[in-house]
């Protein structure tokens, strides 16, 4: 089966998700090929894709918003089907990824789209932008093969747009699991005492993620005398904003602000797990804290219930509720064996969340897409036209793509 997978959010979450599911459809039947956008690409998905078996890859120039660049990029695919076509499967991440994916449907392959929190779910978006985008989306409908939601929430809401049911599919994200750092020298890279209880966070600094809301229930944390430290891993366009209300809040000097690439010494050292995100589809930090064994308080977000068993082995809070993260916060962080019986609950919670089951259930949808009849009984006669007629849209460039091996 050949199987072309297209992104341009190549980072956080999204990337993560792509990068995790090629590494295990390698070992399946099938020839993996990538087309991704350099632009948003962040150090862990270059690492992760460097370390790619069987993967040939490729850039393309696209831009998260609609823009020109998006035309050269078509052709630029379009040309890569013609020089090495035809393809069972062509699968879309994310917005972009996606419409570029859905392009493509008239060349014969079943097309696969995961929106990774389609857009409609974002809260700060106007009521008349998720009218017309989910407007798109029932139009894309006849472009499309299947939807893959990665989280029962998500898959209600792609289907309160309109969406037939029978071409969205629930398949949970999953992650590898990653060695963890030793806790000691985790915790002296950070200059942490044993006695230090420290409350990590790992997300953009964004609406989305809403770092505000964290660093006010650790303001409210101060205000009632508790001790604790918190690790920050995450930039993005509220730095600003986030690190002077932690100065207006007398928090400033317990925060260890992280930057990129640092989550897993994050995990390794913290003691508690907060998320305090708008939306999500299905958090790839939820999982990883699950694995490294951190109890965990987050607001009520796809997924979240997922991964958290409420008085088991974390807390879901109402979004945006500062004081109701900050008392579930006071619970952990004051009771070191509540935190260690949570701790061993999230360790079990852990083992549902496999990348090898996520790629497993993802082959079998492609595998039942490629056995369609009509799927398959006009990709060659598509291809074949393609490859025999002059097409206008096509690019007379050739295709370089690197192959990772």
């Amino acid at each position: 089966m050949r199987i072309l997978q297209i992104i341009e959010a190549s980072a956080a979450g999204v990337g993560r998700h792509l990068t995790d599911l090629l590494g295990e459809l390698q070992y399946e039947d099938c020839e993996l090929h990538l087309a991704y956008s350099p632009r948003r690409m962040d150090r862990a998905f270059a690492r992760r894709l460097g370390e790619l078996r069987n993967t040939t890859a490729s850039q393309i120039e696209v831009r998260r918003r609609p823009h020109f660049s998006d035309v050269r990029a078509l052709r630029y695919l379009r040309d890569y089907i013609k020089q090495y076509g035809p393809f069972d499967i062509i699968h879309g991440h994310s917005t972009k990824g996606g419409l570029l994916a859905r392009f493509l449907s008239r060349y014969g392959a079943a097309v696969v789209y995961t929106p990774n929190a389609i857009y409609t779910m974002n809260p700060f978006a106007s009521g008349m932008v998720r009218r017309v985008v989910g407007t798109l989306e029932r139009r894309m409908v006849k472009r499309t093969d299947a939807i893959i939601a990665v989280s029962p929430e998500e898959q209600a809401h792609i289907e309160s747009l309109g969406i037939p049911s029978n071409m969205v599919h629930c398949i949970v994200n999953g992650v590898d699991p990653t060695p963890p750092m030793d806790r000691n020298e985790a915790r002296r890279e950070l200059g942490l005492s044993q006695e230090d209880v420290l409350i990590g966070f790992v997300g953009r600094f964004s609406q989305q993620k809403d770092p505000m809301t964290f660093v006010r229930a650790l303001g409210r944390l101060v205000e009632q005398g508790h001790r604790f430290r918190a690790a920050v891993v995450g930039t993005g366009e509220l730095e600003h904003d986030i690190r002077s209300l932690a100065e207006e809040l007398g928090v400033g000097d317990r925060i260890h602000w992280l930057g990129y690439d640092t989550a897993q010494m994050t995990m390794s050292a913290v003691d508690v797990f907060a998320l305090s995100s708008r939306y999500e589809g299905m958090p790839y930090v939820l999982i990883e804290a699950l694995g490294a064994g951190l109890p965990i308080v987050t607001t009520e977000v796809a997924g979240a219930r997922l991964a958290v068993e409420d008085g088991k082995n974390g807390f879901v809070v109402p979004v945006g509720d500062s004081n109701a993260l900050a008392a579930r916060l006071e619970q952990l962080i004051s009771n070191t064996q509540y935190r260690a019986d949570m701790a061993v609950a999230a360790r079990v919670q852990a083992d549902q969340f496999s990348a090898r089951r996520m790629a497993q259930e993802t082959f079998a949808l492609y595998r039942d897409l490629a056995r369609n009849g009509s799927a398959r009984s006009t990709r060659r006669d598509t291809y074949d036209r393609i490859r025999s007629e002059e097409d206008p849209t096509v690019s007379d460039e050739p295709c370089q793509p690197s192959m990772h091996a």
